[in-house]
């Protein structure tokens, strides 16, 4: 059968990992300048007690040996493999893969790797590996695995609130003046992932606002609402369970699936942050 293979950002729990004999490859995590190994020597809790902290938290693409190590542990054996990668308008992910995959090449030239830019992270790339092992346990070809994965990556959809810009001014994706400014007058973004890159959709003045708009959007871009809605948040559970029931009365969705944004996107958006994914 064959395998998938995914990075961190990917957010799948342990358990489904470990059910479906998924590799994680961990993407690196840095606090204070000291190396950590995302959900490996570092976990989501650590992280964001370190946001609280206001420790210097920054992340990269995961090291070569791990990438390198897996992709040789199957093509040895000749073993199908699928790497389902962070977007890689975001991360170097992607290409540190495809560079790692010609070395591969060169050794074990039979071997059947693919590599997916899934142009999305979180759970809308969870949602996008469930279907995708669905169909490789359904008799799926490699090929046919391959094109369906590639499919999928422009059927998901992912809007979520911010709501505390200083990760974002650390990460340099918005200036102190700016971020100054949506604190006076309680700004909060709404952001998209789209064509694999985060775009800032609207900017809503209020929290109970922001909300509203997001429920807005969501309805929207969802056609299905009878699909399960996949609801990501960082340190706020309550405010997913509000977003999960204005989602059931504005759009009758009754199935849900809930879980907390990674290390890695949460050190760019911070707490606060809520998520809605869904297939479009």
């Amino acid at each position: 059968m064959i395998k998938v293979v995914v990075d961190s950002t990917s957010d799948l729990k342990p358990e489904y990992l470990k059910e479906n004999d998924i590799k994680m490859i961990p993407l690196q995590v840095f606090v204070e300048g000291k190396e950590y190994l995302d959900k490996t020597n570092i976990d989501v809790k650590e992280v964001y007690q370190y946001i609280r902290e206001n420790k210097n938290i920054k992340t990269s693409l995961p090291r070569y040996q791990d990438l390198y190590e897996v992709f040789e542990s199957y093509a040895k054996i000749n073993q199908p493999f699928i790497f389902f990668a962070f977007s890689k308008e975001m991360s170097g992910t992607y290409n540190a893969a495809h560079t790692v995959l010609a070395e591969i090449k060169e050794i074990y030239p039979d071997a059947k790797i693919a590599i997916i830019d899934s142009k999305t992270g979180s759970l809308s790339s969870s949602i996008i590996v469930f279907k995708l092992v669905d169909k490789i346990k359904a008799g799926a070809s490699f090929d046919e695995a391959v094109d369906y994965a590639n499919k999928l990556t422009y059927e998901t959809g992912f809007i979520f609130m911010v709501n505390d810009l200083s990760q974002l001014v650390k990460g340099g994706r918005v200036s102190k003046v700016k971020a100054l400014v949506s604190n006076v007058l309680k700004i909060h973004p709404i952001l998209k992932i789209e064509e694999g890159k985060i775009n800032n959709f609207k900017n809503v003045i209020g929290y109970k606002r922001t909300i509203t708009e997001l429920i807005k959007e969501a309805k929207k871009m969802i056609q299905d609402t009878s699909q399960t809605i996949y609801i990501s948040y960082a340190d706020n559970a309550e405010l997913a369970y509000e977003v999960r029931d204005l989602l059931e009365k504005e759009l009758g969705c009754k199935d849900f699936y809930f879980d907390a944004i990674g290390s890695v996107f949460a050190a760019h958006l911070g707490l606060g942050s809520v998520g809605i994914s869904f297939f479009k």
